[in-house]
């Protein structure tokens, strides 16, 4: 008993199945125009958006640490300087990615300038042409070096924030290629391939240098203060000598003792500050050793270079995906509002 009703199911299924082919084939026509009209409506769609292109950017980091740090310590050594150890900072490791994405820094990248030689023009002014957004916001850029102007205000800003929300969210990518080799890719994706190329490189000279400066600011501060320390004691040093070769020159009676004090005087003077300098010295060359050290060595690998790669699906299969769309919505519609009639 069973066995007949899952027979009878079973054919009723295939009956009911035959019966939609039927009634869809009384329909192709119409299909086969909504068909094509969301076929053509795709590839039209994608003709008009444009391509999107991907602007690649490669480069390794070399902390100061391990054999470099050890390198500069056993040269500093020969000389009898001690070195140290040099602690970790803040942008170590996979905090340095995090710079990338940050909103100090893609900021200062738009504000940048397209032409290096000229502030007229920014990279935001072409994002916001590039986007259609100048268009819409022409009443409020009422000059074109609106982005110019360096003090702040809140609808500039409120611009600023939402370019770099949707830098951010959708058009950046920063992650590692491998964690051992410490290879650092960028993707950068955009309607303009120009834009986009300029955007990822800008981007990379301001945190590379924002990395170094941040690396070695206090080397550098250290540096500056010894090197007008030595130049001062310098002038000192050849001061005294100068005032103890004048002494000198006097042809002082030998017998007066109290006509020799002043000779004595200025040679300790000359024996003091060449020690001093001496001392000034040897922390001077220990700071350029420090600042060498501490200078970070990144190297760029890949660049963009034009032509870009195109990223997402050709007007092609955009078409097809349209048509497919279209196929599925006006079959799923007439089986309905058939279902619909039928209970009626």
């Amino acid at each position: 008993m069973n066995r007949a009703s899952e027979n009878i199911s079973f054919i009723e299924l295939v009956h009911s199945i035959k019966k939609k082919v039927d009634f869809l084939k009384t329909k192709s026509l119409l299909i086969i125009a909504i068909v094509l009209a969301f076929g053509i409506s795709g590839f039209f769609y994608k003709k008009y958006v444009g391509p999107t292109y991907k602007a690649s950017l490669t480069f390794v980091s070399e902390n100061a640490s391990g054999d470099k740090i050890g390198a500069y310590a056993g040269i500093a050594a020969q000389f009898g300087i001690d070195l140290g150890q040099s602690g970790g900072g803040i942008f170590e490791g996979d905090n340095l990615l995090e710079l990338f994405k940050s909103k100090k820094l893609i900021i200062k990248t738009l504000l940048s300038p397209v032409d290096q030689t000229s502030n007229k023009r920014l990279l935001i002014d072409d994002y916001l042409d590039n986007t259609g957004l100048s268009k819409k916001l022409q009443h409020i850029i009422s000059s074109p070096n609106y982005f110019l102007v360096k003090e702040h205000n809140r609808t500039r800003d409120s611009i600023l924030n939402s370019v770099y929300y949707n830098i951010h969210k959708f058009q950046l990518i920063v992650e590692k290629k491998d964690k051992k080799t410490g290879i650092v890719n960028l993707e950068f994706v955009d309607k303009n391939e120009t834009f986009a190329k300029q955007f990822i490189e800008q981007l990379s000279n301001n945190v590379i240098q924002f990395y170094s400066d941040y690396k070695t600011k206090k080397s550098t501060e250290s540096l500056s203060f010894l090197q007008n320390q030595a130049d001062s004691l310098k002038n000192l040093l050849n001061q005294s000598i100068s005032n103890e070769a004048e002494t000198n020159d006097l042809n002082i009676n030998p017998n007066k003792q109290i006509l020799r004090v002043s000779s004595v005087k200025r040679r300790i003077d000359v024996t003091a500050n060449t020690q001093l300098y001496s001392e000034v010295l040897k922390q001077l060359a220990i700071a350029k050793i420090t600042l060498l050290r501490e200078t970070p060595l990144i190297q760029v690998i890949d660049v963009p270079i034009l032509p870009l790669d195109k990223v997402g699906m050709g007007k092609g299969i955009t078409a097809i995906l349209f048509a497919m769309i279209g196929f599925i919505l006006t079959v799923s519609f007439l089986l309905i509002k058939q279902q619909i009639r039928a209970y009626k």
